[in-house]
């Protein structure tokens, strides 16, 4: 009798987040032209996530957008961080991110539940429909996220039951 194991997909995707920028100098960043996911905050919470293949338009329209929602004032007071999606196909890291992936980790982002952005309405209607369960890592400047998140809880426990803890190292003083 053969014996069957359980199979599970994952698919490990790091995101380099740089900035606060405000929404007018984002433009002159040298993201502008580059694609991924964003994270725009206002104060210290996560206002909207959205995925772009040029930061620098798409914020542009946004700000336009949000000007009719918060007034010229409330969008000076937006910060935006952006996100370059790496994704681990291996063991090396790819840009080559396609769009499916980027409205996945987008969708998956939007919908993690301790930080539901506001300026998200549908986002209950966006539920991460994957059939692979994503790792993302968070890297670069601090957003409010998590430094690691998992859509599969599974995933969590087995990652952590595998670790080796790391050994404590007494502070150094200058």
């Amino acid at each position: 009798m053969a014996s069957y194991t359980s199979r599970m997909e994952i698919e490990c995707f790091e995101i380099k987040w740089t900035g606060p920028y405000s929404l007018s100098e984002i433009r002159n960043k040298i993201e502008a032209s580059d694609k991924g996911i964003y994270a725009v905050h206002k104060g210290k919470d996560i206002f909207y996530i959205g995925m772009s293949s040029k930061f620098g338009r798409r914020l542009t329209e946004h700000k336009r957008n949000w000007a009719h929602m918060l007034g010229e004032k409330g969008v000076a007071k937006l910060r935006v961080f952006t996100g370059i999606v790496h994704w681990y196909e291996s063991t090396t890291p790819s840009q080559d991110v396609n769009s499916t992936q980027l409205r996945a980790i987008e969708s998956f982002l939007i919908n993690y539940k301790p930080n539901k952005p506001e300026g998200n309405p549908d986002s209950d209607k966006k539920g991460y429909h994957g059939k692979i369960s994503p790792v993302v890592v968070n890297t670069g400047k601090a957003i409010k996220l998590d430094k690691v998140i998992f859509h599969n809880s599974s995933i969590e426990s087995l990652l952590k039951s595998n670790m080796i803890p790391k050994k404590r190292q007494s502070p150094s003083y200058y």
